[in-house]
């Protein structure tokens, strides 16, 4: 599979992954949450699916983290005095570091508001650059980055807004380390338009739409940035988008009953080229003209009481998928490669496959929270959430021999979440949250569990004959199959003296193959973060100095045997490892804050379990930077 955008939703993993979240926060606006409904069906990802990184949303302009790719960094350090900085209200910030990996990232932010307006702008640029694992052995990685926002808001709160937000990100030349493809190009962006109302007369009294389109066109190759392999590869794509929804709600004092709707047209195409034959010789319709369009509708209810609130909602999503060229027969001069994705699907999944789909999706959640005690609260939240295939799962079109194959299942069914979590929190002794002068004893737990039964998910397999399979061809496909995921996480926070603050951080999670009896291939082993912070200065924001201990446990359940697996945790069980970094801060007056750390102080050699790139590849994730140096400096006016 090529490295290209899941085309299900705007958003998938993580937070802030929509090319439209983007252009989310302007200046504190944030343009998200009015049109997000409490059921949504477009934060399901595909499963450790792997997509071009994400625009960096507006308000994260300034952030150190860039977009390297081989450290895992789900929790960033405390870093009082950038974040104080970065929210101060300056019209004019810039920001230069040196990050994970040795890369390089520039940003400029621009702020402007009067009475009933603000208007934004950024610009960020990272290069990223070879580096040096644990064991002083050089990585050939590198990328060139660049990103820009623009936007404003008009108007009122207590009456109406306009919020206008437009984002480009274009990246070139990113080494994709122990994969097929290097990403030659990236280009991707988009805008979107919001209204919100607070002045409707009758028994609606708060409304709002939004309008928004995106786009994404990608070239990669595996020749230009690498040795030549005896077969070359070209591969470009285009994927654009556009949605409008709108809703309106009831909002009393202890309630609020909302109706909203959506719908979306998007269309992907993607193309493989066989330079050897040709400069424009196709050898595969990777994605094949895809068209999906979406017709959402929803319905939701808050009730709020003296010591909790209950959530429900409901929500239908007819999805519509079709392949234009299905039909279409690559030019290519050798018999292997000049296959229709059609004939590939019947090949590989018995004869008389419709490409077309129609999908009936019904979901629900139900979440309720309570105050137990004073400075404590417990949650429950139960939901069945469903997810079309994408379009690369259903539609992938590519021939050739067995390590160049991909073909998508046109017939797989839509996946049914069942998914039940819950969990608490509770603080004592005066705590005031992380990093902010609490008395000795301060303290604050909170955790939560949850299991998710999957029916029907949709699973990377190879084909040797199994059910629903014909082909033995040993070529990539896709399959529904039955599995289940359970996780857990816990995060432990103590003052042991006025400015010095512990943090304990717990996740883990456990995945399971039931149809097949094995482990799911790409599951996150068990992790803990330490952090250990000290702090003071100006409300506590002036300077900190820490550290934090990474533990990451052994994978040892894995799904890495091709004879009878999807050999997609290709390393196999995996011993674990820890890494020590640190950290400090310093506000220099009211207009400057600089950092300085060492990541991987004893130069440990490791990898990730995870991998960064499409899990299509079976290639092992590379070896992690070894001790690297960071340093950071941001100024206002």
């Amino acid at each position: 599979m090529i490295w290209i955008k899941g085309g299900q939703g705007m958003r998938g993993r993580g937070v802030r992954v929509s090319l439209l979240l983007a252009v989310a926060g302007l200046g504190g606006v944030d343009m998200a949450a009015a049109a997000d409904p409490f059921v949504d069906t477009r934060v399901l990802p595909r499963h450790a699916g792997r997509t071009p990184p994400d625009l960096i949303a507006y308000e994260d302009a300034l952030g150190g983290q860039t977009t390297f790719l081989y450290r895992d960094q789900r929790l960033s350090p405390y870093q009082p005095a950038f974040d104080h900085l970065a929210a101060a209200p300056q019209p004019v910030h810039a920001m230069a570091g040196l990050s994970e990996g040795s890369t390089a990232v520039q940003a400029l932010r621009l702020r402007a508001a009067g009475d009933g307006w603000v208007a934004a702008a950024a610009a960020r640029g990272e290069s990223g650059h070879a580096y040096r694992d644990g064991a002083g052995t050089k990585l050939n990685f590198g990328y060139e980055r660049e990103s820009e926002w623009l936007g404003g808001r008009f108007g009122r709160q207590e009456d109406t807004q306009v919020t206008i937000g437009f984002a480009r990100d274009v990246l070139e030349d990113a080494k994709l380390l122990n994969y097929g493809l290097d990403l030659r190009y990236l280009d991707q962006g988009g805008g979107r338009a919001t209204v919100e109302t607070r002045s409707l007369p009758g028994w609606f009294n708060h409304a709002g739409a939004q309008a928004a389109v995106f786009y994404l066109h990608l070239d990669a190759d595996n020749y230009n940035l690498r040795a030549a392999p005896s077969v070359r590869l070209y591969a470009d794509g285009l994927h654009r988008g556009m949605r409008a929804n709108g809703w309106a709600a009831h909002d009393e004092a202890a309630s609020r009953t909302l109706f909203g709707g959506e719908i979306s047209h998007q269309t992907h195409a993607a193309t493989r080229y066989g330079r050897d034959y040709g400069p424009a010789v196709i050898t595969g319709y990777w994605v094949p003209g895809v068209e999906l369009d979406r017709a959402s509708l929803w319905a939701e209810h808050t009730r709020r009481f003296e010591k909790g609130e209950i959530q429900a909602g409901l929500r239908y999503d007819l999805v519509s998928m079709s392949a234009a060229d299905a039909h279409t027969v690559p030019n290519a001069p050798v018999a292997v490669f000049a296959q229709s994705a059609q004939q590939l699907y019947e090949a590989t999944y018995g004869p008389g496959i419709d490409n077309d789909s129609l999908d009936h999706n019904i979901s629900g959640r139900l979440r309720g929270e309570r105050r137990l005690a004073e400075g404590s609260l417990g949650f429950l939240d139960l939901s069945r959430m469903v997810r079309s295939p994408d379009h690369a799962e259903r539609y992938s079109g590519n021939g050739g021999p067995a390590a160049l194959v991909e073909v998508g299942n046109p017939t797989l069914r839509p996946e049914r979440h069942y998914k039940a979590e819950t969990g608490a929190s509770v603080e004592g002794n005066g705590h005031r949250g992380y990093g902010r002068a609490s008395p000795a004893g301060a303290w604050k737990v909170s955790g939560s569990v949850w299991h998710d039964r999957i029916e029907d998910f949709v699973s990377i397999d190879w084909a040797r004959g199994q059910t629903g399979v014909v082909s033995t061809s040993g070529g990539q496909v896709y399959r529904n199959v039955d599995a289940a995921v359970s996780g857990v996480s816990a995060d432990i926070q103590v003052n042991p003296a006025e400015h010095l603050a512990v943090r304990l951080n717990l996740t883990g999670q456990r995945g399971r193959n039931l149809s097949d009896g094995r482990p799911l291939y790409q599951m996150p082993p068990f992790e803990a973060n330490l952090f250990l912070d000290t702090f003071g200065g100006d409300d506590d924001l002036g300077w900190n100095v820490g550290g934090r201990l990474r533990m990451v446990a052994a994978k040892r359940a894995v799904d890495s045997d091709l004879g009878d697996g999807s050999g997609l945790d290709t390393a196999g069980p995996a011993g674990g490892f820890a890494t020590v970094d640190l950290y400090a801060g310093l506000n220099i007056g009211t207009n400057a804050a600089v950092g300085i750390g060492i990541d991987n102080l004893f130069d440990k050699l490791y990898r990730e379990h995870i991998k960064a790139v499409p899990n299509t590849s079976l290639g092992v994730m590379p070896n992690a930077p070894g001790r690297t140096l960071t340093l950071r400096a941001m100024v206002s006016f």
